[in-house]
């Protein structure tokens, strides 16, 4: 059976938002999960729903072939070697993936050289393949980034600030990301490979201020000097502890945090910061209620 997209990934946030996208467009889909089993949501018709393993050839690999169209979630140090088979098999549709705006800020760091690598071996296995190096992503409880920030503001009705605050921030909302990789499938691009980021940019301050604002909280950042910080960071390192903050993490502090390659006239974000943030201070706090 043939469909007009494949979204491989589809149990994740970023997938189930995709998936939304196929059934409002009207497209068929082919949903694949993991960890997480998706319902079909509004129309079972178009939507066919099925277990893919990125590290285990099955039969559901080749089902994908039949996809006029794919959007691949994983990021590409993992899905890297599914999307080079596709191309050996000759499969000639688009393929829209992701890495990460990080190989651009830290490339010596082993985690994005790495990526960079896999990326270089997707486009030279050739085809229609579009790659997106989001910035840091956010909006959903279980982010990891700014929902994680939020839940320390909440508990300790503080945030720590290290270094300066200058450095810019421009995370790209999950909704936006979904919206702008659904739309890249049919989209003309000049460029495979470019970054995906919110409306504007903030500095660290400026976030942290939303953050409380959002939270309808007072504005306390206790200031944390860097220096002592990256002592005791490489120390945990070494005996095997773990920091709220890694050394890495550290070295970019000061870092701005936008885009690091051009970013495709067709990527155009409508979430602002402001709002994502009330959106996900009010998911939050419904968590905190149940």
């Amino acid at each position: 059976m043939s469909f007009d997209v494949g979204i491989i990934g589809a149990g994740g946030e970023l997938g189930r938002l995709l998936v939304s996208e196929a059934v409002a467009s009207g497209a068929s889909c082919l949903a694949t999960y993991r960890y997480s089993k998706i319902q079909a949501l509004s129309d079972e018709s178009r939507v066919s729903v099925k277990y893919l393993d990125l590290n285990t050839h099955t039969e559901t690999w080749r089902d994908l072939l039949e996809c006029q169209a794919l959007v691949v979630t994983p990021i590409l140090s993992t899905s890297e070697s599914f999307i080079s088979w596709l191309r050996s098999q000759s499969y000639e549709g688009r393929v829209v993936a992701f890495s990460s705006n990080n190989v651009g800020l830290d490339p010596d760091n082993p985690v994005y050289s790495n990526l960079q690598i896999a990326e270089n071996r997707v486009l030279d296995a050739g085809g229609d393949t579009l790659l997106i190096r989001p910035t840091m992503i956010y909006g959903y409880p279980r982010d990891g980034n700014l929902s994680r920030l939020m839940r320390f503001a909440l508990k300790y009705r503080a945030l720590p600030l290290v270094g300066s605050g200058r450095a810019l921030q421009q995370p790209i909302h999950i909704m936006d990301l979904a919206r702008i990789a659904f739309r890249s499938l049919h989209q003309a691009s000049a460029l495979q490979i470019s970054c995906a980021a919110g409306p504007a940019s903030k500095s660290l301050r400026e976030l942290y201020e939303l953050v409380f604002d959002s939270l309808a909280m007072r504005r306390t950042v206790v200031h944390v000097p860097t220096l002592p910080l990256r002592v005791v960071a490489s120390l945990s390192q070494r005996v095997g502890l773990r920091m709220p903050i890694s050394i890495a993490q550290l070295k970019r502090i000061e870092l701005d945090k936008v885009p690091t390659l051009p970013v495709s006239s067709a990527f155009v974000p409508h979430v602002s910061l402001a709002d994502g943030l009330r959106r996900l201070a009010d998911d939050l706090n419904l968590m905190a209620d149940a």
